[in-house]
């Protein structure tokens, strides 16, 4: 629900001033026609679930009995047979589309880019650190809830194949990151004096990042 509130925002904040000033909007959604189209009947289809149908045959036979069960009750039927758990899928997919929406629009600055990928890559260091310390530590705890599982590294993640997938991800970010930092300057090079200064780099400044990152999203 915080996410939810804090991505709304940022899109208001976002829509105010791309009203005001149409070069915040780097990315038209006409270029994402189908996209956007094929995400418009998704979320058109989880409102429709959720309506008070009242159509037999369309609603979910459940509510019909339970309007027989409980005819004193004003139970609307839906094709959904738990609407609040629908609605709850709704919003959390529209966050999703806000956040990509956003994050288009604003990686389309390199330097931007460059941020978001180095604020990813730092954040989700400190995630496998946080990780491995209570692994180490043998804390059998995600911050202050129990560990799903024992004796397995899932960070802050409940689920540690959720937190395995994230840590593939800001593995190939770092060593994107780690790659452009190592082949910055050197597209005047021929290729000889290329490679010299390639193994150069790795071995006098880059070797003991790249070991550090290795070790811990491999742990």
């Amino acid at each position: 629900a915080i996410i939810t509130l804090l991505i709304g925002t940022l899109s208001i904040y976002w829509g105010i001033f791309a009203a005001k000033d149409a070069a915040f909007v780097r990315v038209s959604l006409s270029q994402l026609k189908f996209p956007a189209i094929a995400m418009s009947i998704i979320l058109a289809w989880i409102l429709i679930q959720n309506l008070p149908l009242n159509i037999h045959g369309i609603s979910n036979y459940f509510w019909e009995e339970a309007q027989q069960l409980l005819p004193d009750e004003n139970i609307k039927s839906s094709i959904s047979i738990t609407p609040k758990a629908s609605w709850l899928e709704f919003f959390k997919i529209l966050t999703y589309v806000i956040l990509f929406w956003l994050v288009l629009q604003i990686s389309r600055s390199q330097n931007n880019a460059n941020k978001i990928l180095l604020s990813l890559s730092v954040s989700g260091t400190i995630y496998a650190i946080y990780g491995l310390i209570i692994n180490v530590g043998g804390i059998e705890k995600v911050l202050w809830v129990d560990a799903a599982y024992k004796n397995s590294l899932s960070g802050t993640f409940i689920n540690r194949n959720n937190y395995a997938t994230y840590a593939g991800i800001i593995l190939i970010i770092s060593l994107a990151l780690f790659l452009k930092k190592l082949l910055d300057n050197t597209s005047h090079l021929k290729r000889q004096e290329f490679y010299k200064t390639i193994i150069r780099r790795i071995c006098t400044k880059s070797l003991p990042s790249l070991i550090i990152i290795f070790i811990i999203f491999s742990s």
